[in-house]
């Protein structure tokens, strides 16, 4: 008597296929923790380079920004991986957008905004061009700064230049394979979500005038995300 061979129900399947090749076969789901005074929850889902946060009862009709943490919480350390020494921003955090989403420099709704409704809810979809949760895949953020009014602008990605970085921007590292310029990439550790009761986004630093806001949530990645 011929013998069929056992199939895998759906959900072996996906484990299995997480086994072989150990990559997440489910979205990170977890919470943030809420500020003293901050109403509601933040809740975060990471899919590969998906990036999705639900807001709900939060400040009514008001302004949030993502920002990745490249700074531990529970240790107060820098990534071992990041760039500090080569430029890169001394306080550790970065957009939460893709390296190729431009920035307008609190004159509209930065990539990494979101603004609530009238009940405190909103979602935030990100679509990144790396993977968050992978290590040494996330873009970091560099120290140079300039003033525009009120808000501070400049910075933005750490790149590659192949001499003094005052040269013209053409003139910068570019991959070999895409075309698109090398940007300084560290390990990602959590998130901080930002409150602006100003409604005035940052660009790629979270502050204004040297000052951040306060943050609204705040978290490392949970434990059952790391690979």
């Amino acid at each position: 008597m011929m013998k069929t061979a056992p199939t895998l129900t759906s959900a072996a399947f996906v484990a299995f296929m997480a086994f072989d090749t150990g990559v997440f076969a489910a979205p990170c789901n977890y919470n943030l923790e809420a500020a003293a005074e901050e109403p509601g929850t933040a809740k975060v889902k990471i899919n590969g380079n998906q990036l999705t946060i639900t807001f709900k009862n939060a400040e009514p009709d008001s302004l949030y920004t993502t920002w990745i943490d490249h700074k531990n919480r529970a240790t107060g350390e820098l990534a071992a991986d990041y760039p500090l020494n080569e430029g890169a921003l001394a306080r550790g955090v970065a957009p939460a957008f893709a390296t190729t989403a431009g920035v307008f420099d609190g004159m509209a709704l930065d990539a990494n905004g979101v603004i609530t409704n009238g009940s405190g809810d909103a979602t935030l979809n990100v679509t990144l061009d790396y993977d968050l949760l992978a290590p040494g895949d996330s873009p970091v953020v560099g120290a140079g700064l300039a003033t525009q009014g009120l808000n501070r602008v400049g910075g933005g990605w750490l790149r590659d230049y192949p001499e003094d970085p005052n040269v013209q921007a053409s003139l910068q590292k570019t991959d070999e394979t895409t075309g698109r310029p090398l940007v300084h990439r560290s390990t990602a550790q959590g998130i901080t979500i930002q409150y602006h009761p100003d409604k005035i986004t940052h660009g790629h630093t979270p502050g204004v005038g040297g000052v951040d806001h306060s943050s609204a949530f705040k978290g490392d990645f949970a434990a059952h995300c790391l690979p």
